[in-house]
């Protein structure tokens, strides 16, 4: 893999240090990493390790707000006291934070950017409600690389969830415990070797048991009891989303999560139901 370089926001290579031959610069400090990028140092390195981009997004407004604070203008101090940004602020702040990702973008060698999960709300019917997660960064930030991929636990168990593959190699795949070997496909194509072939036999091991199939279809039946939806409209909608044409084609951790996401929801509505 070649020489390993690691900024670290949170000290959690210190757990790795002994297991892995890596250089690590610890630092919250956005100009400390812009710096660290910049240098001549950088290239001697084959792989960089970005964890986290949040403390270093955080970082471009803090430091931004600082500036305020030694501002000439009152109004603009207490702005900054009171922790307060506004529309015309965003542009500044964006500028050092938009350098560093771009830098990261041209090096000759491989980046990981890791970043926190942050919950998305919106007004629904007067309340807020939960719209979905992304990446707690600067907003383009989970465009940017060529594969984006989502960390979940649930059941004790940890998926990551492909949300962008530029090499449409593994895209929209879930992958339960995973590890290195969920990028082989990738790799096999930067080498120039032939893709795994869908419904390969490497592919179907992937691939929801019978089990896992019939249960998600007793809860799809229970659910659609529950908003009022046909059965066969709801599979159809879950098809479409993973990209399949049946629940037999599902992959074994993307049912998983499904079975999970379900049964909870039923759980709390009959729940409530319960209690009126």
């Amino acid at each position: 893999m070649g020489k390993v370089a690691v900024i670290d926001t949170e000290h959690g290579t210190d757990f790795y240090s002994k297991m892995f031959d890596f250089d690590v610069l610890h630092t919250r400090s956005l100009k400390t990493a812009l710096d660290a990028v910049f240098s001549d140092e950088i290239e001697r390195y084959d792989v960089l390790i970005v964890d986290s981009i949040t403390h270093l997004w955080e970082s471009a407004q803090e430091s931004y707000l600082e500036m305020l604070k030694r501002s000439k203008d009152p109004k603009k101090r207490a702005r900054a006291e009171a922790g307060e940004i506004q529309f015309q602020d965003w542009r500044a702040i964006k500028a050092p934070y938009r350098k560093f990702i771009n830098r990261l973008l041209s090096l000759n060698m491989h980046v990981f950017i890791c970043g926190r999960l942050g919950t998305i709300y919106e007004f629904k019917d007067g309340e807020l409600v939960k719209a979905g997660v992304r990446m707690r960064a600067e907003g383009d930030t989970p465009y940017e690389p060529h594969i984006l991929i989502r960390m979940e636990q649930k059941g004790g168990k940890h998926y990551a969830f492909v949300e962008k593959d530029r090499s449409n190699t593994i895209m929209g795949k879930v992958f339960e415990n995973p590890d290195a070997r969920m990028f082989e496909p990738i790799l096999r194509m930067l080498s120039g070797e032939q893709a795994k072939v869908e419904g390969s036999a490497d592919e179907k091991l992937f691939l929801a048991d019978k089990e896992q199939v019939e249960k998600l279809r007793d809860l799809i039946g229970i659910y659609s009891t529950i908003v009022e939806r046909a059965p066969q409209d709801v599979e159809q909608a879950i098809c479409e989303k993973f990209k399949v044409n049946s629940l037999d084609e599902l992959e074994s951790g993307a049912a998983e999560i499904l079975i999970a996401d379900l049964s909870g929801y039923i759980a709390k509505k009959l729940e409530g139901a319960g209690s009126v």
